[in-house]
């Protein structure tokens, strides 16, 4: 790799770890606050809160206009090509507009949230939770606002600090004020006051160690309409946002129709698994966007970065499946017990779609949304839509949750065939098919000890899982040197990349030293 294309990978990383762990440690402080004030309010009042909640988490679905990742996008670029002028403006009106926008809408929740209450969750008499949840509303948009500015100007760690405060705030505050006796007032207080004091925070920071920095002149800049570039560049990834939502709504309207309850509950346990994965691909996603934003769309490196990212995103995930799929019994058992009795099935048909990977699932987004060719990435969101609302309703009616399940990998592998075959006519990107199939085919072999651990060892389930996953990984780690699927520079590259983040280098430093000397030994 170039020294550009190096420091890009750096940062990628860095920002993806930042991102991974900031939200493990988010979800786990949550977790923990949704059990305590679950059991302090009780079932009923414990629905009160969440439905009330309802109202102003749907109105922020339109309040975004693609603005978030446009700022993600334009601060990575200008900021790359030192243009200071530009990025302050461009940082200035997303955040004005954002702010607008979310006064806007709070002050439509605030007086009409009788109404609201009335004909959206037909519960009239919750106005005043409504009323006092879309406080939180403007807070929650400079929080996210400027969470996406610090993803852009390669601040992960900001975001995430960010985050992990406002899940503390909301856990503490709230569970407080319902041992207080508030009630459901006052798990919604906590709720608001954890925005509150998030949003500040996040505004604060980007104030002062972001923005103030840039030693801006009074001089005009060559950006005179950044408002209209960023909703042009982000409209269409707003509409995708829509559609994507509306087809997660489908998903349990046609589960609600054509499946029991008992289906629902295994199928949504599940899923709960598959999160797992998407905390994996999640923050990686999200790092690679200001990363391509750095680039040229008629440079060579585009390519370059896409192939490698695709590889090595293959190379993390397809080993992450399989011992999903491999171990979906137990790991169903450990967690809901043996009478979810279809969830393991559809754990392992859930995995299935994410070994897309390899053909760009993962990675096309951030490509095309990088390069700025957001409608690139609505004509796959739209051919995914119109697939699934094809498929899925007929698969659903005639093969029960698995036909769904078809459906998700059908219209799944349709939009990600699209879009890799844009990203190949359009900047000549594809990933590297011979090394992909390489990746698979030792995916397969190491899975063979794991599955010996599974039939012939007398474990308990979760002793089961960690030591078949171990024996798996360590197979992994063993042959993917031998076939070459990755040589000693770029392992070394792999090295100095992780090397700059403390934590994660002494996590990887056994793993990676123990595939180093495989490599050495082959090359000699």
């Amino acid at each position: 790799m170039s020294i550009d294309l190096t420091k890009i990978a750096e940062d990628s990383t860095r920002g993806a770890f930042f991102l991974a762990t900031g939200n493990i440690i988010a979800t786990i402080i949550s977790a923990i606050a949704v059990f305590i004030i679950a059991r302090l309010l009780g079932a009923e009042l414990y629905g009160v809160y969440t439905v009330s909640l309802t109202v102003p988490s749907l109105l922020l679905l339109f309040v975004d206009f693609g603005v978030d990742r446009a700022l993600i996008r334009f601060s990575a670029n200008l900021h790359a090509k030192d243009a200071n002028e530009s990025l302050a403006k461009m940082l200035r009106y997303g955040i004005l507009f954002k702010t607008l926008v979310g006064i806007t809408i709070f002050s439509i929740s605030l007086l009409l949230s009788d109404y609201l209450a009335m004909y959206i969750i037909a519960r009239p008499d919750y106005g005043i939770y409504i009323r006092l949840g879309s406080l939180a509303i403007i807070f929650q948009i400079i929080f996210n606002t400027v969470g996406a500015v610090f993803i852009g100007l390669d601040h992960m760690e900001y975001s995430a600090l960010a985050t992990n405060i406002q899940a503390l705030v909301k856990a503490v505050v709230s569970s407080l004020l319902v041992v207080l006796g508030f009630s459901v007032m006052g798990a919604i207080t906590g709720f608001v006051v954890s925005y509150l004091v998030a949003g500040l925070f996040s505004g604060s920071l980007f104030f002062i160690k972001l923005y103030k920095p840039l030693n801006l002149s009074k001089h005009e800049d060559e950006l005179t309409s950044p408002l209209k570039t960023m909703l042009s560049y982000g409209f269409p990834l707003y509409i995708s946002t829509l559609l994507f939502g509306a087809s997660s709504q489908l998903q349990n309207v046609i589960l609600a129709i054509f499946t029991s309850d008992v289906d629902v509950g295994n199928f949504k346990a599940a899923l709960n698994f598959v999160a797992l994965l998407t905390a994996l691909t999640g923050p990686v996603v999200m790092a690679l966007l200001p990363a391509f934003s750095k680039l040229d769309k008629d440079d060579d490196q585009v390519k370059t970065f896409f192939t490698l990212t695709t590889k090595y995103m293959s190379l993390l995930m397809v080993p992450a499946i399989t011992i999903i799929i491999i171990f979906s019994k137990e790991l169903i058992d450990i967690i809901y017990g043996t009478s979810f009795l279809s969830a393991a099935f559809f754990l392992s048909l859930s995995a299935i779609p994410f070994f897309l990977v390899s053909l760009g699932r993962f990675t096309l987004g951030s490509l095309f949304n990088g390069l700025g060719e957001t409608k690139a990435t609505l004509k796959m969101t739209l051919i995914n839509f119109i697939v699934f609302i094809s498929l899925a309703p007929l698969l659903t009616k005639t093969h029960n949750v698995p036909g769904l399940i078809i459906a998700l990998l059908f219209s799944g592998s349709a939009s990600t065939i699209l879009g890799a075959y844009m990203a190949k006519t359009k900047f000549d990107a594809q990933p590297d098919y011979k090394n992909m199939v390489k990746i698979y085919v030792v995916a397969s072999i190491s899975a063979l000890p794991a599955l010996l651990t599974i039939h012939f060892l007398p474990l308990q389930p979760l002793l089961k899982v960690l030591v078949g996953s171990s024996t798996y990984l360590f197979t992994y780690a063993t042959i993917i040197p031998l076939v070459r699927i990755i040589n000693g520079a770029e392992l070394e590259g792999i090295c100095q990349t992780i090397n700059k983040i403390r934590f994660l280098k002494s996590l990887a430093k056994p793993l990676l030293t123990y595939m180093r000397k495989l490599t050495a030994k082959m090359e000699r």
